[in-house]
């Protein structure tokens, strides 16, 4: 499966000015001229898909728990937004059908990333995939897959026929290739701080689109690109849109 990524993706919605991972980010990120979002998915203590990005809950909402550790219900009435000023505060964490919806609605893809925190890998692929096959009904538009944990991958390739894939590298792995076979991704996203322009030949050399994260300089985008990478995830989607890339 081929896709077409933009050259710039809201990471996290627009996070620089707007709570990340909220409706909010999203719709803003949307305003900003966005067609792409990547977002994370993880479970909450009863199971449910929600869309949150740490593991902890202090960073966002100086709470000293665990977003796994807390039911649905407790989550639903946290605030995740004061922590960027006090008129977000009205802001709670996405559970990820409501996500999808407003993701279709807005028309924005998205790059979702399972986190599967405490083992829970069959249970979060079991949630994750009932939510996005009951909102994705055909094949278009579908949302590409991606997770750090490649036993998640491994496993979500195995069962997984229809949602494109991507691998998700945060250090260089020289095994690339080897999982890059294993999984048939449609992009391999690194950390910018590992590419070179050695490295992104090999990869575009083996077929494969190359993504970057998560890149706020217009310098360190300029030079990615100068390099063949693809496409950038960044907080800054404003200046990044409209800088000269």
């Amino acid at each position: 499966m081929q896709i077409n990524f933009p050259k710039i993706i809201a990471h996290r919605g627009a996070s620089l000015c707007f709570p990340e991972n909220t409706l909010l980010a999203m719709q803003q990120a949307k305003v900003l001229g966005a067609d792409w979002v990547e977002l994370d998915v993880q479970l909450s203590k009863d199971l449910q898909p929600v869309i949150f990005h740490d593991k902890s809950l202090k960073r966002i909402a100086h709470i000293k728990s665990e977003v796994g550790k807390l039911a649905l219900t407790q989550l639903k009435n946290i605030d995740v937004g004061s922590w960027k000023g006090a008129q977000f505060d009205r802001e709670r964490i996405p559970m990820l059908h409501e996500m999808i919806t407003e993701l279709q609605q807005l028309g924005l893809s998205m790059n979702l990333e399972l986190k599967p925190w405490y083992r829970r890998i069959e249970a979060l692929l079991d949630a994750v995939l009932e939510v996005l096959d009951q909102s994705y009904t055909d094949l278009s538009n579908l949302p590409v897959l991606s997770s750090f944990n490649k036993t998640c991958m491994f496993k979500l390739k195995a069962r997984n026929t229809r949602y494109p894939l991507a691998l998700l590298f945060d250090r260089w792995h020289f095994r690339w290739r080897h999982y890059a076979r294993l999984i048939e991704p449609v992009s391999i996203n690194l950390n910018y701080k590992i590419l070179n322009a050695k490295r992104v030949k090999a990869i575009k050399q083996a077929g494969f689109v190359v993504l970057a994260y998560t890149v706020n300089s217009v310098d360190d985008a300029k030079k990615l690109f100068s390099w063949g990478v693809d496409g950038i995830f960044t907080d800054d989607f404003k200046t990044m849109s409209e800088a000269n890339l």
